[in-house]
């Protein structure tokens, strides 16, 4: 990388960062959202189950609930790995800015050792 290429990088990655970081945080809520919502229709659907099958087992009636809920729970999953997704995005951001750092304190002691 020259040097003019390493500073533009250096200048653009920090807003780089703060939208990774605000999508993470999007990302979350939305994670937070859905698991909720996805809980709620697990109870709901064992409660409606129960009442229905009563001489089942909690495990039966667990098992039944779950599979209503199957389409909640992969969105679920969905929304995680995509929360996780963007968390690495932010970190592999946060390290390349760190480098671009590390490369121009690198080169500026490599110029004043040389008299530059």
């Amino acid at each position: 990388m020259t040097p003019q290429q390493l500073e533009e990088r250096l200048l653009k990655l920090p807003h780089e960062i703060f939208l990774a970081n605000e999508e993470a945080i999007k990302a979350g809520e939305d994670f937070q959202k859905v698991k909720a919502e996805y809980e709620d229709s697990l109870d709901s659907e064992y409660l409606k189950l129960k009442a229905r099958n009563e001489k089942s087992t909690v495990k039966e009636l667990e098992a039944m609930a779950r599979q209503v809920t199957q389409e909640k729970r992969l969105a679920v999953i969905i929304q995680e790995a995509k929360l996780l997704s963007l968390k690495n995005k932010a970190e592999k951001l946060k390290t390349a800015f760190m480098a671009c750092q590390s490369a121009i304190k690198l080169r500026a002691v490599e110029m004043s050792s040389i008299g530059g």
